[in-house]
């Protein structure tokens, strides 16, 4: 915790529940409305015909860790990506060499992360932010459109991340999809994992 910053209520339900103490009337439900509830992914069951360019898939399934990246030049107008701090969130899909999908999480709109807002709008396009990745394992999401190439990355990692249990048969398309219009999205193809 950083300094002269006060515990949130999760670290406060853990604490009393490691603890075995209870806590006091009508705080169990406002402790409650500060956890982030599960991500709803919207995936499709297929891959959707999205914008294809060169991307790059870390996976370690071991160490529960995922950096997916992808590059254009000239597909994204700052516009494709609507607004994630107000109303437009992001699902990652990957899919197998059948085309099953494999995985799928995401992260709202709109949301909090420890306090402060982890979608910010940057001069280049929009960040996601949340150290603890809580909401779909999801830690970090760089959508960069304004330049001379478009760069998007997603970083997930920890237990919440949710991960095939083997891995997937290559190549593995990957997906980032906008959930209030799944025909803008944006993927690659991936013949081998780094």
């Amino acid at each position: 915790m950083r300094p002269g910053r006060f515990p949130s209520g999760r670290w406060l339900a853990f604490a009393l529940a490691v603890s075995g103490a209870s806590m006091a009337p009508g705080l169990e439900a406002r402790v409650a409305a500060q956890v982030p509830p599960p991500p709803v992914a919207q995936c499709a069951i297929a891959p959707l015909p999205c914008a294809q360019s060169a991307g790059k898939l870390a996976l370690d399934l071991a160490a529960r860790r995922l950096v997916w990246k992808w590059s254009a030049r000239g597909v994204v107008e700052l516009r494709d990506l609507a607004h994630p701090t107000i109303n437009t969130g992001y699902d990652l899909c990957l899919y197998d060499a059948n085309d099953a999908l494999v995985m799928a999480t995401g992260v709202p709109p709109a949301s909090v992360c420890n306090g402060t807002a982890c979608w910010r709008a940057r001069p280049w396009g929009f960040q996601y932010r949340d150290h603890d990745a809580l909401t779909g394992g999801i830690s970090k999401i760089m959508l960069h459109a304004l330049g001379r190439r478009d760069r998007f990355s997603v970083k997930g990692e920890g237990e919440l991340l949710p991960l095939p249990a083997t891995e997937p048969a290559l190549p593995i398309t990957v997906q980032l999809v906008r959930t209030d219009d799944p025909t803008q999205c944006w993927g690659s193809s991936i013949a081998e994992l780094r």
